[in-house]
């Protein structure tokens, strides 16, 4: 796999789950529409589910290819900024 797709893989993931983890709350916060917080729930659960998926997919990839293994950490770096997102928005959802 090339350098360029290994990093594609963690921009994507983390723009994707960025995206739609700010829409989830966001929309929850504007609007106070319960669906938006049950919503929410449910794609914290996926999406950590399919980030941790990824993330080890990346760090096994990176073991068996050790030339590709900076770049895969790099990619897993990404995946990994949702991390602070996600503890910040929770930290304002529940206080």
């Amino acid at each position: 796999m090339k350098d360029q797709n290994i990093l594609m893989i963690g921009k994507l993931t983390f723009g994707i789950t960025f995206l739609l983890g700010n829409i989830f709350f966001w929309g929850f916060i504007f609007s106070l529409i319960i669906e938006f917080a049950i919503a929410a729930i449910f794609f914290i659960c996926i999406g950590g589910i399919i980030n941790m998926i990824i993330f080890f997919g990346l760090l096994v990839y990176g073991g068996f290819y050790q030339k590709k293994l900076v770049i895969c950490l790099k990619s897993a770096l990404i995946i990994l900024l949702n991390l602070p997102v996600l503890l910040f928005y929770s930290f304002l959802f529940y206080n």
